[in-house]
């Protein structure tokens, strides 16, 4: 009888101890700093005929046995959200004035073929004139190097 006194307050204190771990887990603090949090799932779109007693008699749902994976993005702070896409909001975003290399002028036109942007007719003249001496270039030295290859096939051959 004495025994089991002792081991119910043993046990009483130990489940006090237990308590106050418990609660020193629970007080555990949250970070309050922004972040950026992701999660990603696997959905399985299975045939789901809960919904088709609501809809019409006559539309069944069409069975899908695909797999597709979706990502959640969550911000903790607006503050970071605004920063993370300002250059999306049309009002934040500055758009940089191209100059015209050959003018120095801000350009209004813009060249596919050489990928650069001109302000004048007599820009445009002028880049397609150094492209074309660039592509000449191009080929002589294309050509001697396939030049230098016939002569190294050749002396191996010999």
């Amino acid at each position: 009888f004495f025994l089991e006194e002792i081991n119910l307050e043993s046990l009483e204190a130990y489940q006090q101890i237990e308590l106050k771990k418990k609660e020193i887990k629970r007080m555990k603090l949250i970070q309050e700093c922004p972040r950026i949090c992701t999660s990603s799932m696997t959905i399985t779109n299975e045939p789901n005929d809960q919904w088709n007693d609501i809809l019409d008699e006559n539309y069944q749902l069409e069975p899908m046995s695909e797999r597709c994976s979706r990502t959640f993005v969550s911000f903790t702070h607006i503050q970071t959200y605004n920063e993370t896409f300002s250059t999306l909001n049309s009002s934040n975003r500055r758009q940089r004035r191209r100059l015209c290399p050959i003018t120095g002028m801000p350009a209004q036109y813009f060249d596919s073929l050489t990928q650069m942007p001109y302000a004048t007719l007599e820009a445009f003249k002028i880049l397609r004139r150094i492209y074309s001496e660039e592509m000449k270039k191009q080929k002589r030295t294309t050509s001697v190097l396939i030049d230098a290859q016939k002569d190294v096939n050749l002396n191996i051959l010999r």
